[in-house]
């Protein structure tokens, strides 16, 4: 039986690679021309991305808080605070936000 660390790592490993996933999903949809409104709600298919975005977020930083890991749980909370203010309309996703994102994700999963 592995110990708690392994289960976090095999769990945040799954749960980053997901967040860069749905970082490449989001790019591809405003690729495509499904750009998101400058204050409001979000279209439907940038809607469920930003959900699963902010939900992978919301996981990493919990187990990251259970295992002590405290950078990691700052910038989970960090990425999962600019999620939240897309999801309640109060910012639309800017490209700057974005790379921050993308960034955000390349340092969760290493």
């Amino acid at each position: 039986m592995g110990t708690a660390s392994d289960a976090f790592l095999a769990e945040g490993a799954e749960q980053a690679a997901a967040f860069a996933d749905a970082m490449v999903h989001l790019d591809a949809l405003a690729a495509a021309g499904v750009p998101p409104p400058v204050v409001g709600p979000l279209p439907a298919p940038v809607v469920e991305v930003v959900q699963d975005l902010f939900r992978f977020a919301h996981n990493l930083k919990g187990m990251s808080s259970m295992e002590g890991i405290d950078a990691l749980t700052a910038l989970a909370h960090a990425a999962e605070n600019l999620l939240d203010q897309f999801r309640q309309g109060r910012r639309a996703p800017a490209p700057d936000d974005a790379a921050l994102l993308l960034e955000a994700a390349d340092a969760m999963s290493d």
